[in-house]
């Protein structure tokens, strides 16, 4: 409701969500990316709902890390992906984006790049029947083989499948 009254108060519109202002300020290089990420990071702690995250917004969660662990932002981004509400078709296109840039990043240490697929995979998977999650899988498996062509990916989906006690995806 507060986000409302701004909308009404600061820009004379009846009804806003502040996300789509922030993007409009982005657009017009009104507003640093670093901040919109920021703000994006603080209204899922703040608990709303509708935060919309896009491959762009979760490599920049991840920031230069110089160790192993995974940044605290890039595990509230991915938070919002999957769910049972969840579009899954959408969801599944901006995380294997977003993990094309990330897999392929060889700035960033391998173990952190698996680390951000399992995350990815996790939260996908997070209140789906175990029907769902194989279809999932099979998708992580098609663009492990025909985007990334990468057998060291399709040798931790497998390996991620297995210690989650998942049947891997025949392939």
């Amino acid at each position: 409701m507060i986000l409302r009254r701004l909308g009404e108060t600061g820009f004379g519109i009846e009804a806003t969500w502040l996300q789509p202002i922030l993007m409009k300020a982005i657009e017009k290089n009104k507003l640093p990316y670093d901040k919109y990420g920021q703000a994006v990071v603080n209204f899922i702690r703040s608990g709303f709902d509708f935060i919309s995250v896009d491959p762009k917004l979760l490599r920049w969660s991840l920031g230069n890390p110089t160790d192993l662990s995974v940044p605290k932002n890039f595990q509230i981004m991915t938070s919002r992906l999957g769910s049972a509400r969840a579009d899954i078709r959408s969801h599944l296109t901006v995380a294997l984006t977003a993990i094309k840039e990330i897999w392929n990043d060889n700035s960033l240490p391998r173990t952190l790049r698996m680390a951000c697929v399992g995350i990815i995979l996790e939260n996908l998977c997070k209140e789906r029947p175990l029907q769902h999650i194989a279809i999932i899988l099979n998708e992580f498996l098609g663009f492990g083989r025909l985007i990334l062509r990468d057998t060291d990916f399709l040798k931790y989906l497998n390996a991620w499948a297995l210690g989650h006690f998942i049947t891997p995806p025949a392939g």
